[in-house]
């Protein structure tokens, strides 16, 4: 018999100024991020991340590893978070349907520099997104949304 690695589907992952999950929905301020201004580098930015899995029954119940990798565009990691997720079928959810899991991350990005960055998202060592992000001198940022 073969083993067959499944790993969750990506539904959604969005970059903004803040994120947060009440009651089984995502909130947030100023979403979609690809592009953040700064006077000067180095830097940093306050940035939170939504994102929603769909986990199949058989990855329920059990903790998975959801790893969040900020890379330069010379490949150089800045940062990397962790975060268990622990997905759970709903009450009343009819059995063999996905389960939707929602998660938000909030967390200072570090800006040594002008240029590329990507926001790579793992979950339990498989990689499902990567969210690229220009960083731009500009004279007079916008302050973020909620700091």
């Amino acid at each position: 018999m073969v083993s067959v690695r499944t790993v969750a589907e990506l539904d959604f992952a969005i970059l903004a100024d803040y994120a947060r999950v009440a009651e089984g929905l995502g909130y947030l301020v100023a979403g979609g991020i690809d592009r953040i201004g700064v006077p000067d580098v180095p830097a940093g930015r306050n940035v939170g991340l939504l994102v929603r899995l769909s986990f199949v029954p058989g990855e329920l119940g059990r903790p998975h590893r959801l790893e969040v990798i900020v890379s330069d565009d010379d490949g150089d990691r800045l940062l990397h978070v962790n975060a268990v997720l622990e997905p759970e079928r709903p009450p009343g959810q009819r059995p063999g349907r996905p389960t939707q899991f929602i998660a938000a991350l909030n967390f200072g990005l570090p800006i040594p520099k002008i240029g590329s960055y990507s926001i790579d998202l793992v979950l339990d060592d498989v990689g499902l997104k990567s969210i690229p992000v220009e960083v731009e001198r500009i004279d007079h940022p916008m302050p973020p949304a909620i700091s």
